[in-house]
């Protein structure tokens, strides 16, 4: 599959992989700082964005398509970044072409399955409650972003995670509201992305930092067993003030985690 993706800056070339419901223009902001001393790649996942839609969304699937853009695009060794669903990418692509790695970051996602996760009552990890609500939202009789935000706050009360969601939505020629994810596949596959790490048994040497966000309930303090059971040659770091959404809450402090971390 050719996969839609952003391009800025030169130099060794650094990829983002965005999360569930995200797409490349989530990261530009980011990876625009990136580019001052990385060339730095932002693909739209399968299902997500400008990329194209199917029926298979597995774990395994995603990782081909990464390799065959990389591969694509000529690239040998790169630095590797990946959030949320797009980690759990990351995680797996280090663990199939470790050689290729320069240096992988994982934000805000453990190596583990989160259908087993007793937290999955939080709005912003009840992925099967938010799914259920977006399908349930009629959008292509709806005139305006006003009006389709308005219904999804019946189910989803927080704002920001409303406008994280609705960043999805599109005009087609005609005018009618869409959405730019493929919902009805991710829905049918979300146990295998909530889960992709059940028995596995390969691990990497990757020099490796995962980032969780201080507010955040996706990493807990027991999944440190899991993080270096996988990832042999890793470190954790806490941002404060910050959610699941690290990059966004917390840039600068973000950027620099991730500079000091690259520069050692």
């Amino acid at each position: 599959m050719k996969l839609y993706f952003r391009e800025v800056g030169s130099g060794l070339p650094l990829l983002i992989l965005h999360g569930l419901y995200g797409m490349s223009d989530n990261w530009m902001n980011i990876a625009r700082i990136l580019s001052q001393k990385y060339r730095v790649i932002v693909p739209d996942l399968r299902n997500h964005g400008r990329s194209p839609f199917t029926e298979e969304h597995t774990y395994d699937s995603m990782v081909s398509d990464i390799h065959n853009l990389v591969a694509g695009l000529s690239i040998d060794k790169f630095i590797l970044i990946g959030h949320s669903m797009g980690g759990k990418v990351a995680m797996k692509y280090a663990l199939s072409y470790s050689g290729s790695i320069e240096r992988l970051i994982i934000v805000d996602i453990a190596p583990k399955n989160y259908g087993l996760q007793a937290n999955m009552g939080e709005p912003t990890t009840n992925h099967r409650f938010i799914m259920d609500a977006l399908a349930g939202l009629k959008i292509e009789t709806c005139s305006s972003r006003k009006e389709i935000d308005s219904l999804l706050s019946e189910h989803i009360s927080i704002p920001s995670l409303r406008d994280f969601l609705l960043k999805n939505i599109r005009r087609n020629s005609k005018g009618a509201f869409y959405w730019s994810i493929n919902l009805g596949v991710l829905s049918k596959a979300l146990d295998e992305l909530l889960d992709g790490f059940s028995g596995e048994t390969r691990n990497s040497t990757v020099l490796t930092m995962f980032i969780k966000g201080e507010n955040s309930n996706y990493i807990l303090a027991d999944d440190a067993f899991y993080i270096r059971k996988f990832f042999t040659q890793s470190i954790l770091v806490n941002i404060k003030n910050a959610g699941h959404w690290v990059h966004a809450e917390q840039p600068e402090l973000f950027y620099n985690t991730i500079e000091f971390f690259l520069d050692k």
